[in-house]
């Protein structure tokens, strides 16, 4: 929170805000076959989380978390909203639907932020696999995060730089859209737009309207993998040890399903809450895969 300059200091830290959180989550499990020395153990969780920004302090309606440089989206906590909500520009259309451009016959954004969407997911879920047979188990991880929101400033530079696949059609060209020649914005005049203008400036005035690069978060991902086998403990039944157990255990392996082509859609410019929900030029995430000993005295 600001502070008086006589205090000599700039902020202070403080509660600023009262959060409402409402939701569930439930885990079942059973194992739907076992026969002999087979055996599959399953078990399935589920969780909804929903909240509401009740109130701030000072008679604040808006708490900013960040905000891109250019300014054309920030992620924020409004009273009444939710916690984390996205706003940016939007291509600015009429009333009856048409996109809007400016006299240059580029995308015009338009002049206040529209809501976008909320980083944080409609729900999330997972299902744990275990196979046994006799002293060898498969163990199968899938995790689920179902909607949510990102802005990617990393795809709107590569679309304002032309580096972009969206940008692999450059052909000059006039937008689809209409343009107000009397110049008034509250009593508008509304004509066909007719200049045309290079496939450059399209994307480059695209890359600057913040909805054109929001994506959904919705992905699907085997999670973690493993194959663990049992040594008989015949083989070291006269020592010290209970058991040994080795094997291969790989994480992060890839997406069963995801919205997001470029990235993955669990990244973020850092893993602070005042971070979330935007990303700037992530390194890829990575799978592992390694080696498992357990040794049990």
């Amino acid at each position: 929170m600001p502070v008086s300059p006589a205090t000599g200091y700039s902020y202070f830290r403080s509660n600023v805000g009262q959060v409402t959180n409402t939701g569930f989550e439930f885990i079942v499990g059973g194992v739907p076959l076992q026969r002999g020395d087979f055996s599959w153990d399953v078990s399935v969780n589920f969780g909804k989380n929903k909240n509401t920004l009740d109130e701030l302090t000072e008679d604040l309606e808006t708490f900013t978390f960040s905000t891109t440089n250019s300014g054309i989206l920030n992620v924020r906590a409004t009273v009444g909203g939710g916690y984390g909500d996205i706003y940016g520009t939007v291509w600015q259309e009429t009333d009856d639907g048409r996109k809007v451009t400016d006299a240059t016959g580029r995308p015009q954004a338009s002049v206040k932020k529209e809501i976008l969407g909320n980083y944080q997911p409609d729900w999330v879920g997972g299902m744990a696999n275990t196979f046994k047979y006799k002293n060898l188990s498969l163990n199968l991880l899938i995790d689920a995060r179902i909607g949510g929101q990102i802005y990617s400033g990393t795809d709107a530079s590569l679309q304002r730089s032309g580096v972009g696949e969206i940008t692999e059609n450059r052909e000059s060209r006039i937008v689809d859209a209409v343009v107000n020649t009397s110049g008034d914005p509250d009593n508008p005049t509304w004509e066909p737009n007719t200049v045309e203008i290079t496939g450059a400036e399209y994307h480059i005035a695209l890359a600057g309207i913040a909805e054109t690069h929001v994506y959904d978060q919705t992905n699907i991902r085997l999670r973690e993998v493993s194959m663990m086998y049992a040594l008989p403990k015949s083989l070291f039944s006269n020592f010290f040890i209970e058991d040994i157990t080795v094997g291969l255990v790989g994480r992060n392996l890839f997406f069963l399903y995801k919205e997001m082509d470029n990235f993955d859609p669990e990244s973020s410019m850092s893993t602070s809450n005042f971070s979330q929900g935007v990303l700037w030029y992530n390194l890829p995430t990575v799978r592992s895969i390694g080696f498992n000993l357990n040794v049990r005295f």
